[in-house]
This record gives C-alpha cells, sequence and structure tokens, in this order.
C-alpha cells in the first residue's frame, strides 16, 4: 500500500508539472501576439493539453497495473509455499504386500491398519501407527494379562501371610505349641467319637441278637425295632467318616506348620539380614 500511494503522489505531481509548463507556455504565447481569447490559438494548445493529460493518466495505470501485478504474484507464491509446506507434512510411509517401502501424502485403503509413519517435510518419523493387531493377538494379550493378574494375586496373598505369621508369633516355639494344641484338641474329639460309637456298636449288636431270637421263635419283628437298628447303623457310618476327615485335619495342621516354621525361620533370616544356611 505504501508503494501505491507514492507512485500516485508522483504521478499527481508530473501532472501538475506538465500542466504548469503548458500554461505557462500559453500565456508567453498570447501577450506575444498581444490577443485574449484567439480562436486559433486556443486550436492549437488545446492538442497539447489533451496528450500531455493522456500521457500522464498512462503512467498512472501502468504504475498501478505494476503494482497490482506485483502483488498478486507476491501473494501467489505464499499461498503456494504454505501449500507445500501443508502436503509436505504429510508424507506417509508403508510397506506393501510384497515387502517394498512406499511413501504418498495418503495412505492406501489396504495398508491402512498396518503399520505406517507420517514424515516431516525434513524426512524425520514424526508419528508411528502400529499394525491392527489380528484377534489371535488380542486374545493372547488377555490370556497374558489374566496370568500377570493372577502372579500379582499370589505375590500380595503371600505377602498378607508373611505379615500375619510375624504378627502372630515371636519365636517357633510358640509356633509349636499352637500346632500341637490344634492337633491335640483334635485327637480329644476323635477320642469321644470313637467311644460313642464303641457304645453304637454295642447297642446296634444287642439289637441284632434280639431280633434273631425273634426271628427264631417265629415272631414279627417290630418296626421300631428295625428303625432302630438302622438309625444306629447310619450314625456308627458318619462317626467312622467323622474320624477320617479329622485324622485328616490334623495331617493338613502338621504339613502347615511345618511349612510356616520354615516361613517363620526365612523370614527371621531376612530381617536380620543373614543369608539363611
Amino acid at each position: 500500500m505504501g508503494c501505491q500511494r507514492y507512485c500516485e503522489r508522483e504521478t499527481r505531481k508530473n501532472q501538475r508539472r506538465q500542466l504548469d509548463k503548458a500554461g505557462t507556455t500559453t500565456g508567453k504565447r498570447r501577450k506575444q501576439v498581444g490577443y485574449q481569447g484567439n480562436k486559433e490559438q486556443d486550436q492549437l494548445i488545446q492538442p497539447i493539453h489533451y496528450r500531455l493529460t493522456r500521457h500522464a493518466n498512462r503512467n498512472t495505470m501502468i504504475t498501478n497495473f505494476r503494482f497490482k501485478y506485483g502483488m498478486t504474484l507476491a501473494l501467489g507464491a505464499v499461498l503456494g509455499f504454505a501449500t507445500v509446506a501443508t502436503h509436505a507434512g504429510k508424507l506417509y510411509k508403508w510397506v506393501d504386500d510384497s515387502g517394498q517401502t512406499r511413501y504418498g501424502d495418503r495412505i492406501p485403503a489396504q495398508y491402512a491398519k498396518k503399520k505406517n509413519e507420517t514424515l516431516s517435510d525434513q524426512g524425520i518419523v514424526v508419528e508411528t501407527k502400529a499394525a491392527a493387531k489380528t484377534p489371535e493377538q488380542i486374545a493372547e494379550e488377555k490370556r497374558l494379562a489374566a496370568q500377570k493378574a493372577e502372579q500379582e494375586r499370589i505375590r500380595a496373598e503371600a505377602a498378607r501371610k508373611d505379615r500375619i505369621l510375624l504378627d502372630t508369633f515371636t519365636n517357633e516355639d510358640e509356633m509349636i505349641m499352637t500346632r500341637d494344641g490344634k492337633i491335640e484338641a483334635i485327637g480329644a474329639v476323635i477320642r469321644v467319637t470313637n467311644d460313642r460309637t464303641e457304645k453304637n456298636k454295642l447297642r446296634l449288636a444287642d439289637m441284632k441278637r434280639r431280633a434273631a431270637n425273634m426271628e427264631r421263635s417265629g415272631k414279627a419283628l417290630p418296626k421300631k425295632l428295625l428303625k432302630n437298628i438302622a438309625d444306629i447303623h447310619n450314625q456308627i457310618q458318619s462317626n467312622t467318616r467323622y474320624v477320617a476327615n479329622r485324622i485328616v485335619e490334623q495331617q493338613r495342621i502338621r504339613e502347615k506348620f511345618e511349612a510356616d516354621i520354615k516361613r517363620f525361620r526365612e523370614l527371621n533370616v531376612a530381617r536380620a539380614g543373614l543369608t539363611p544356611q
């Protein structure tokens, strides 16, 4: 805009100077001939004034045209550079089915889900997109994630048990006493159950003997007697299973405390900063 205004001011100055020059020449000529408003002189002056004015207007038009044309070229160059820079910043790189590396401003649809890279106008990788995962890969990732979560759960549970172990016992003797106390308590229950079972066996034997005598004498067996025999027989079997389960429980307690005592020793050694023997 500054250049255009300057050109327009210079053009107007040139026009005024030329008009002033034409007017001065006309005045001198009129004084020499001593005649005002002569028609022949006016006819002589008018073509000169017309040519000067037309020349000045022509110069102004040329100047305006050059300025506008130059501004148009400059604006086009700027827009062109911006367009090139934009497209240059969206260059993609991918590998086709034949293993050939390809470049372009767009990724074909069949390669959109495969690995590709976005390059800057300097050819530097600015973004990398991994290939889309197959259903098998997704399933494997879920399996590994579940396995890792289970391992974390086991480690957390082991740490929790270690804290309980250290908070519950201060030495191995306490652990042995606790173990023996639990085993003895179950042993007492087993002895009581066994005594009850022996009594039921004696009752059952007596009832069976009575039933046999009645059968030999030809008498019908009472329903109540038969029911009592069945009930005592079921009770003996139930007590037998109960004692067997309690014996298994005693063995589990022994194994658990054996492992706890071993772990207790390891934790105490670790706390003391020593190496286990």
